[in-house]
């Protein structure tokens, strides 16, 4: 059998290389990579973690920035693997999704090479692959938009489960690796926390090029939606729209809209004024949508949507003028940084009318639920970290973090030795930023973030005093080498843990010192690294 499958695997590997040849080619004739650096760099990092001993990896990054890219290149190592223990077949590859939207898997399809398309299923279909999944071994499967419909009881965790994907000798006995990919994994992620030395969590780092909700709050791109309960105020966002593209191309203006009244509203509105308006969603379809928006309209153009074009969707952008969602009476931030927003937060260069910042695209939705989401971001993809962030399976607030149990809990996995995750003290407003490779990265993030006179950026020493400033520590040939008198902190890689005892020292310091915020050295995996280690209320306004 193991003849057999070495076989396989030979005449496997000169076929996806093939494929890749093509597919890299036709890449670059487009200006692009198949598969980018940084991309490169978490397939890495997750292919070490499964070597490590992990099971479950869950791969986070901001929307847009290439977790398709990530997933693909992971695929393609394992396709390729010279190892046989390590070597996965493509039939055993499987992609799926909580999502019930068959555009994801053609969308999908698209972005990859031939030999993975056997494997790939949306909500609706996953459990036609239960056998197939029951009975597969030295296998990859990958959940994308996992916090979709990740219930243990909804059909995806009922799959897995059958199949005996959610019992670790299992997943071990069978060498299976299961990958798990989102923007906002929420209670995924809370729950991943708790497999230990089973999990981990691998971010992808933006490239160069993007451009994310961060470039759009900065050049006041992003605003909070005006209501359109009235006439009126259709007609005042009109004009708004007008007034910014007069004096260049028509535009396409989305908006998602479920109440009838506003809907007539802009249908009023649109044709007062001369536009083009259209209804895109289950039942008035625009055929061939995607052709259409390659081009610029004749005239502007409502383009009227209910749930259509929300997580993984790529959009046709180029003429694109603005996008509009209601803010709802409960904030989810999940759900908001997953919409129309999202769907322009890409790796590219600035061409076109998007050269002159003033006719780049308007985002109206819940802002506050963008800022919540960055929040999240900052301080190291860790919600227990954050102030304040909303979803529909997680709440959390000042360190309390509250959630649905998801197909990964450990009450619904067998034979996992979860561990108990730090319970934050509400009280405990001493923050810890995202992990950072160099003391000026540290430096650089305090002076942006913290308020006028908040920092003061020299480290503790073991009694919470200041002994090294950070301008004398940056003379230090090896700034933590031996002698250096600022304790360092342990943390894990797969977040900001820092011990208890630790946390008392910081909070001690503080106080003593009065300073709002401290750069500390921390060692993650015997590599020391910075963290900022600050009060959350002195934390710049985002505007």
């Amino acid at each position: 059998m193991s003849s057999d499958r070495e076989h396989e695997l030979e005449n496997q590997h000169d076929i996806i290389a093939g494929f890749v040849t093509a597919a890299v080619r036709t890449a670059r004739r487009n200006g692009k990579e198949l598969v980018y650096d940084n991309q490169e760099e978490a397939v890495n990092e997750i292919m070490t973690h499964y070597i490590n001993g992990k099971r479950c990896v869950l791969l986070v990054a901001q929307p847009g920035i290439g977790k398709t890219g990530a997933a693909h290149g992971t695929m393609i190592r394992y396709a390729q693997h010279a190892t046989l223990d390590q070597a996965v077949l493509t039939k055993d590859m499987f992609l799926c999704t909580g999502m019930s939207d068959t555009e994801w898997k053609r969308q999908f399809e698209k972005n990859i090479i031939d030999p993975f398309h056997d494997n790939i299923a949306h909500r609706g279909v996953i459990a036609k692959f239960e056998e197939k999944l029951a009975n597969t071994t030295n296998s990859l499967v990958v959940d994308d938009e996992c916090h979709i419909a990740c219930g243990p009881s909804m059909v995806v965790g009922r799959t897995m489960r059958s199949a005996g994907l959610m019992d670790i000798d299992e997943l071990e006995k069978r060498n299976i690796r299961l990958l798990k990919i989102s923007a906002t994994p929420e209670a995924v992620l809370r729950d991943l926390q708790a497999w230990g030395s089973k999990g981990a969590m691998v971010v992808l780092k933006p490239g160069q090029k993007y451009k994310g909700f961060r470039t759009m709050l900065d050049e006041n791109r992003i605003r909070n939606s005006p209501g359109l309960d009235t006439y009126q105020d259709v007609e005042v966002l009109f004009n708004l729209l007008e007034d910014r593209y007069r004096s260049t191309t028509k535009k396409y203006f989305i908006f998602r809209i479920t109440h009838t009244e506003t809907r007539m509203f802009l249908e009023r509105a649109a044709n007062i004024k001369g536009w083009e308006h259209k209804y895109h969603d289950s039942v008035d379809r625009v055929e061939d949508i995607d052709k259409m928006m390659e081009h610029a309209p004749k005239k502007h153009t409502a383009i009227i949507i209910k749930e259509f074009w929300r997580a993984s969707k790529r959009l046709i952008r180029d003429h694109v003028g603005a996008t509009y969602e209601p803010i709802t009476k409960i904030r989810n931030s999940t759900v908001t940084s997953q919409g129309l927003t999202a769907r322009f937060c890409d790796n590219f260069d600035y061409t076109g009318d998007w050269l002159n910042p003033s006719l780049r695209p308007l985002h109206f939705c819940d802002m506050g639920a963008i800022i919540e989401y960055m929040d999240w971001v900052d301080v190291g993809y860790d919600y227990s970290l954050t102030q304040a962030y909303q979803g529909g399976a997680l709440k959390a607030k000042d360190g309390r973090v509250k959630t649905r149990p998801t197909m990964i809990h450990p009450d619904y996995v067998d034979n996992l030795d979860a561990i108990d995750l730090p319970v934050p003290r509400p009280s405990d407003r001493h923050m810890l930023s995202q992990i950072f490779e160099s003391l000026d990265a540290a430096r650089k993030w305090t002076l942006e973030k913290m308020s006028a006179g908040s920092s003061q950026l020299g480290l503790f020493n073991e009694t919470g005093n200041t002994k090294t400033t950070l301008s004398t520590a940056t003379h230090y040939a090896d700034y933590y080498g031996v002698g250096h008198r600022a304790p360092i902190l342990e943390a894990s890689a797969n977040g900001n843990q820092i011990a208890d005892q630790d946390r008392d020292r910081i909070r001690r310091g503080l106080s003593h010192t009065g300073a709002k915020s401290r750069i500390m050295p921390v060692r993650i995996d015997g590599v020391v690294k910075c963290v900022v280690v600050y009060l959350r209320d002195h934390l710049k306004p985002i505007v």
